[in-house]
């Protein structure tokens, strides 16, 4: 992934509309199959515009949904894999570089 991107995952059943974007939400019925590019509970959005994310977060850093880690966004998706196994040492995310710190306890 280019640095103008990043990967966003999403808690939210039907997804978020982000500066104008829609992430994919992470539906899912049961006996369904899980939806495509999903990952522990979350839908990823790959390529997403990093410049979007960081007004979008700007404006939204104290929200429900990013305090309670419903969206994230992390450098690419194998960083926001790593983020989502280890998880999350700090209560927001979103700032640069985009990539918390999995938590070590």
């Amino acid at each position: 992934m280019s640095n103008d991107t990043v990967t966003i995952a999403c808690k939210i059943r039907n997804g978020l509309n982000v500066g104008g974007i829609v992430v994919r939400g992470y539906f899912h019925e049961a006996g369904q199959p899980l939806p495509p590019n999903s990952f522990r509970g979350y839908a990823l959005t790959e390529g997403f515009p990093k410049k979007v994310w960081d007004e979008w977060f700007r404006h939204n850093q104290e929200g429900e949904v990013v305090t309670n880690k419903y969206i994230m966004a992390a450098a690419d998706t194998p960083a926001m894999k790593e983020l989502l196994i280890g998880g999350v040492k700090r209560r927001t995310m979103g700032s640069i570089p985009y990539r918390a710190e999995p938590y070590r306890g």
